[in-house]
Parts: structure tokens; C-alpha cells; sequence
């Protein structure tokens, strides 16, 4: 066995390497890394702060989270089990290319998981489902430690996400229209005092806890509600 500690100004772009050549490298600040060569197996600790490595797992969830499409195939699979043919008559307006593409990446990030595999014509098929869709969700905190860009970046993807599901409505209103009855949007101010709006927040929950997507039944028909809220705000502004 071998140990080395390493300050070097690459950065491994894995953690560990078993048999399978020697890691690339990327452009990174200064680190400091613990490596321990054994049997023929590389294994590199990456001796950051734990604060600092929580960021780049941040930054890794939000690269996923940040693309409109990404955002639709989550919303799509959470609390349904679809195989990619299915998923891809529900987002036609995504590429066959981009949507096992878009899979593959979130499979990887842990967003989705495979539950079933089914032999279709000599190929295998997965069935996709999202059982954890908070881990596409941002807390106040991961949003307070964001940089503006990322923050900026992660409102924009959830714009694009909306105007697509606008977009969607409205071909399909071609054809049907009576599908617009079932669809709307609107700014709605409110004025509440400071301990009103923690009660808000707690009752929103409970109100929409009553029709989460993991207990909807074959018979329910999906919906997607997009909340936003902002408080008015102005130069000199404080909470």
C-alpha cells in the first residue's frame, strides 16, 4: 500500500477509480488531496471542507435542476411510473436524442431511478419514476448560499418550464378548446401582517399535502401548479 498527500492545482473529477485507467483531470484552485494506491485501485480523498463540498454538491444538483426540460420529464415521472416511449408522448416537444439524453443525466444525479425493466424486441426497457422530488427542490438555505448568477440561472430555467407548459396548453386548445377552462394564471396581491404569513405558508402546505402527486390514483387527472411569491419591496427595504 501506498499514501501520498498531494497539493496540486488539478482537480480529479472522481473520487475513485477501480481498474479503469487513470482519471482525467480538470482545471481547479489549489487542493489538497489524500491518495492511497492498494492492489491496483486508485482511491483520491479529497480533503476540502465539508462546507465547500456541500457547495459543489449544490452546484452539481442545480447544473441538473437548471434546464427546462430536465424540469418537465421530473414533473412528468413524479409519482408516475413511465417507460421513455410514454414520457416522450407526454413531451413531444423533446427530441428522442435529448430525452434519453436528459434520463441518463438525471438517473446519474440520483433525480430519478429505474423500477422496472421490460425485454421489448431484443432491446431492454426502462421504467423511469421520480419518488423523491424534493431532491430537484431548493431550501431557503441552499438558495440564501447561491450565487446571483446560479439563482438567477435556476428562476429563469423555472420560467422556461412554465412558458413550455403554457405552449403545451394552447396546442392542444387547437383541437379542444375547452382544455383552456382548466388552465389560468393571474397576480394576486396579499396583505398580511408578519406572524399572518407564517400561517399562510403552514395552510398552503397543508392544503396542497392533500393532493400530492405520490398518492394520486389511475383515475386522477395531473395538473401542475406553479407558485411564486414576492413580497413588495422597495429601495431601503427591510424585513
Amino acid at each position: 500500500m501506498r499514501a501520498y498527500g498531494m497539493n496540486s492545482d488539478l482537480c480529479l473529477d472522481k473520487a475513485f477509480y477501480r481498474n479503469s485507467g487513470f482519471p482525467s483531470f480538470l482545471e481547479s484552485e489549489q487542493k489538497l488531496y489524500f491518495i492511497i494506491i492498494k492492489n491496483d485501485n486508485i482511491i483520491v480523498f479529497d480533503m476540502k471542507p465539508r462546507e465547500e463540498s456541500n457547495q459543489q454538491d449544490q452546484k452539481e444538483r442545480a447544473g441538473l435542476v437548471m434546464h427546462p426540460e430536465r424540469l418537465q420529464i421530473i414533473g412528468v415521472l413524479t409519482g408516475k411510473k413511465l417507460t421513455p416511449g410514454q414520457i416522450a408522448k407526454k413531451l413531444s416537444t423533446i427530441s428522442q436524442a435529448g430525452l434519453y439524453r436528459h434520463l441518463k443525466r438525471l438517473e446519474e444525479g440520483g433525480l430519478i431511478e429505474v423500477v422496472e425493466t421490460h425485454k421489448v424486441r431484443g432491446t431492454l426497457e426502462k421504467v423511469y419514476t421520480c419518488s423523491s422530488p424534493e431532491k430537484a427542490h431548493f431550501s431557503e438555505e441552499d438558495v440564501r448560499d447561491m450565487s446571483p448568477d446560479m439563482q438567477h440561472n435556476l428562476f429563469t430555467a423555472f420560467i422556461a418550464n412554465l412558458y413550455n407548459q403554457f405552449l403545451r396548453v394552447h396546442r392542444v386548445a387547437e383541437e379542444t378548446p375547452e382544455v383552456l377552462g382548466k388552465a389560468g394564471y393571474q397576480i394576486l396581491p396579499l396583505d398580511m401582517k408578519p406572524e399572518e404569513f407564517h400561517s399562510f405558508q403552514k395552510d398552503l402546505s397543508a392544503l396542497l399535502e392533500q393532493y400530492n402527486s405520490t398518492d394520486a390514483d389511475s383515475a386522477s387527472e395531473r395538473y401542475y401548479l406553479s407558485l411564486t411569491l414576492f413580497p413588495e419591496v422597495s429601495h431601503g427595504y427591510e424585513s
